[in-house]
């Protein structure tokens, strides 16, 4: 079996069993992967994104074999690493380009059999009416951006030379924002890119760091940090006249955001931190500079529900989860308002569709008198079309994606219980369709 299938059946079967997302997972690979990480990743994504298709595949391929060879394949995919390859395959057989089915293998020659002795269609019913994309698709495209004054020869122009034709400057934010369309394998794989040069970032992402409106010399804290795509964006906003000061409680997150500002370059102007926000205060005895932190970013662990691109099509919301996160998401906002007296402001953002994690927890706060009285929303990139629903009216939905809760606050959307294949095809505007993000910042009331 190809090392490739294995790594993406690996890392699929750490993110089935675990509360982190599977672009850690991803990336946390991406050093040990080296060159082969592009194809890992993509392949990774879309066998996720479709796993309850290829599992009806799958399962009706296993249930034309006699009887003995049917419970041979039911004991071998007993072990979940087993399982996702199975599906890893089905993906290339029904929907890649097949190129790594030649290799070669017992379980490689069981699997392409079971597949070409089945009668059922790849194609089939689906749950979508989106064709399941191949892996090395090239009509795709990611947001990307860079340091020219650090990088000496790393400019506009030479850029443009590298990727003729396939990179195009963001109208909305030239100075900022570039856009890749082309052979995305390459563009992954380029040395640029795997040196962490050009930092590949979506830009909703981007914007909230933008909402903080940070100011050449100000102190600010990402309490949130890992990967550190937000922190090193901050940082270059600060162009080295600021700190960025990254938390983040999980171990191996911490680790991987480590290496990655490293190998970008970021290390002195950010100040990386293995630690829960909640805990940390203002007069830190073990960095006492937080006292002089002018802005927060929080923008903590959410469903990823708007990263439609990452989420399998079909899914249902796990509502006990989602309150769980909801809750942990009120409690570092909470200590981010609160713990800080000399922050002006915050800015809270997540990559989630749905009300409970956006408006919900932003209500949440402002119920709370102590914070109202210290504490107003402020009105963010006004000219932005989407805003937040119900009393967030400030704050911004990118792009249109539609909202999702089991308690409708009197507005429009998906049907409750909705699945990601419905939120999927909700009518979008801007951006991706395949990416939502919410953004709310508060402002002290006294702040000059």
């Amino acid at each position: 079996m190809h090392p490739v299938y294995r790594s993406v059946a690996q890392v699929l079967t750490l993110t089935e069993t675990s509360s982190a997302s599977l672009r850690t997972f991803l990336y946390r690979e991406r050093t040990r992967l080296g060159t082969e990480w592009p194809r890992v990743y993509a392949l990774a994504t879309e066998t996720h994104r479709w796993s309850h298709e290829l599992e009806r595949i799958l399962q009706s391929a296993i249930q034309q074999q006699p009887k003995d060879e049917r419970r041979w394949w039911h004991d071998w995919l007993r072990r979940p690493t087993n399982h996702w390859l199975a599906r890893v395959v089905v993906y290339e057989r029904c929907f890649g380009r097949g190129n790594l089915l030649r290799a070669g293998g017992f379980i490689a020659r069981k699997l392409k059999k079971l597949l070409s002795a089945s009668t059922t269609s790849c194609g089939g019913s689906r749950t979508n009416t989106d064709e399941p994309p191949s892996f090395q698709q090239t009509e795709d495209y990611r947001f990307f951006w860079f340091r020219p004054q650090v990088l000496g020869g790393l400019d506009p122009a030479a850029v443009e030379r590298a990727f003729p034709g396939c990179v195009e400057r963001d109208l909305a934010y030239p100075d900022l924002f570039w856009c890749f369309h082309g052979d995305l394998g390459a563009f992954l794989s380029h040395e640029w890119v795997q040196r962490g040069l050009l930092i590949v970032q979506d830009r909703g992402s981007c914007l909230a760091a933008l909402a903080l409106q940070p100011q050449r010399g100000w102190h600010l804290i990402d309490a949130c940090a890992a990967p550190g795509n937000k922190s090193m964006f901050l940082a270059n906003l600060l162009q080295q006249s600021g700190m960025v000061y990254a938390f983040e409680r999980d171990a191996e997150r911490y680790r991987a955001m480590v290496s990655r500002v490293r190998s970008a370059g970021f290390t002195q102007s950010i100040r990386m931190h293995l630690k829960d926000f909640r805990t940390v205060v203002s007069d830190d005895a073990h960095d006492g500079a937080l006292a002089q932190a002018s802005a927060i970013l929080v923008d903590p662990s959410c469903s990823g529900s708007g990263l439609v691109r990452y989420r399998p099509v079909g899914e249902r919301y796990n509502w006990s989860r989602i309150g769980r996160l909801a809750a942990v998401q009120i409690q570092l906002l909470r200590h981010a308002l609160v713990a800080f007296p000399r922050v002006r402001r915050v800015v809270y953002s997540t990559c989630s569709v749905l009300i409970e994690e956006n408006e919900k927890v932003v209500e949440a706060l402002l119920a709370d008198p102590f914070i109202a009285s210290r504490w107003r929303l402020d009105t963010v990139f006004p000219a932005w079309p989407h805003r937040g629903l119900a009393g967030c009216s400030a704050a911004v939905r990118i792009p249109a994606q539609a909202a999702q809760t089991r308690t409708p606050l009197g507005v429009s959307g998906p049907r409750i219980g909705a699945s990601t294949a419905e939120i999927a095809t909700a009518p979008v505007t801007g951006f991706s369709s395949r990416s939502a993000y919410f953004i709310a910042a508060f402002e002290r009331r006294d702040a000059q």
